[in-house]
């Protein structure tokens, strides 16, 4: 997208033709002045919500939303990982022939030797989404999904259909993550459609808000800060729900208020996950991050990045991306260019290229769409340096991981 058709060129023009200043504006949609600054430069996102505030505020309704709309898809995945979307269409092909459930068991028994195989299979395509492109997992996870319904299809025995579907349910919900990672958030969400009714027919119900905070990542991606936040609030509130998955809920909802630049009720948020966390014993089938040691801390570390309080968010971001696994390259990829991100709003533009170089193996290597949003971000926050060296130098690094 060209900085002439950018959001933020388009907000600025609206609001000096509406002969109002940024803090007049600030002041109508309950943000601050660098809030607004930071929008009209390109250095931070806008949020559905505020998008239409700001129309409403400078009386220029349907002429943001396009723009909005626009930046969006420019800060879709990169033509090349775009091109690896092959196995991705596979993989919703296959998903298309699962689909409905339903259908009666059949007298047998199920072979446990082939459910011990499938759940290999699962823990296999986890770890290659961990470390590697989602396209290879997704290569995968049809395959289980497909296994685990036969299976369940081909017995009389409640336990063993019940064992399998829950398999399958577990396998739907993690493709529905690698295609979102693969760039597809639609095909993700017939995933999560998968895993809900598997996940209902077996009894999982333990597995359901799992995919309700599923659903919230995706609406997060997508700039729905109010969604985010809804669909998390019931989660956060139940005291019925395992307490870790209302500490991941909670986190989620502190991204949300990040998000819609609500920086108390971020903070809120991030002390009720920390309130709520408890230790995990190592499982390779635990729901949520496995590589993470505390979510909630690097969860700060993310919100303050996107609050714009940058020196917070390297601290946070760096004591705990230490603490990473070396094969833990999503993680590494996801939270090493937040830090990219805020060593470039803090104006250190050396601690972006030493975080840069620490992290462009892993960025290159998982191909995320997801983290594609930041890199694209951080690129266009290095525009207000205008032909300084050491950001165009920084720009050119960034555009390489985007080719």
């Amino acid at each position: 997208m060209s900085e002439r058709e950018s959001f933020g060129v388009v907000l600025r023009r609206a609001r000096e033709r509406a002969g109002m200043t940024q803090g007049a504006l600030a002041g109508l949609v309950g943000k601050s002045v660098g809030q607004i600054s930071r929008l009209e430069s390109g250095e931070r996102n806008p949020h559905f919500e505020l998008v239409r505030a700001c129309e409403a505020a400078l009386g220029c309704a349907g002429e943001l939303l396009p723009a909005f709309e626009a930046s969006r898809r420019a800060d879709g995945p990169p033509g090349a990982w775009t091109r690896r979307r092959v196995l991705c269409a596979s993989a919703g092909a296959a998903l298309s022939s699962l689909l409905p459930l339903g259908l009666p068991a059949r007298a047998g028994a199920a072979d446990e030797g082939v459910l011990a195989g499938l759940r290999e299979c699962f823990l296999h395509a986890r770890q290659m989404g961990q470390r590697g492109d989602a396209n290879m997992a997704l290569a995968l996870l049809p395959g289980v999904c497909a296994g685990a319904q036969q299976q369940a299809l081909g017995t009389g025995d409640e336990a063993a259909r019940r064992s399998a579907l829950r398999l399958g349910a577990r396998s739907a919900e993690y493709a529905a993550w690698m295609q979102q990672e693969a760039g597809d958030a639609g095909m993700a969400e017939r995933w999560i459609t998968l895993a809900e009714q598997m996940a209902k027919e077996s009894g999982y119900t333990e597995l359901l808000p799992n995919l309700v905070l599923r659903r919230a990542l995706i609406a997060y991606y997508a700039g729905w800060a109010r969604r985010t936040i809804e669909l998390t609030e019931a989660l956060v509130g139940d005291e019925r729900i395992d307490p870790r998955v209302r500490c991941r809920a909670a986190q989620r909802q502190a991204q949300g208020y990040a998000l819609a630049f609500d920086e108390a009720n971020s903070r809120r948020s991030v002390d009720r996950a920390r309130s709520l966390a408890v230790a995990e014993e190592p499982d390779a089938m635990a729901l949520g991050s496995i590589h993470v040691p505390d979510q909630v801390s690097m969860t700060e570390g993310w919100c303050a990045t996107e609050l714009g309080e940058h020196e917070k968010a390297i601290s946070l971001l760096d004591k705990e991306i230490d603490r990473l696994a070396p094969d833990a390259r999503r993680a590494r990829a996801r939270f090493g260019i937040r830090a990219v991100l805020s060593c470039v709003g803090a104006e250190d533009l050396r601690g972006a290229h030493l975080r840069l170089g620490r992290f462009a193996d892993d960025i290159q290597a998982v191909g995320s769409a997801t983290v594609a949003l930041d890199v694209r971000q951080c690129s266009r926050s290095l525009r207000r340096y205008r032909g300084e060296g050491q950001a165009v130098e920084l720009a050119e690094r960034l555009e390489r991981l985007a080719s």
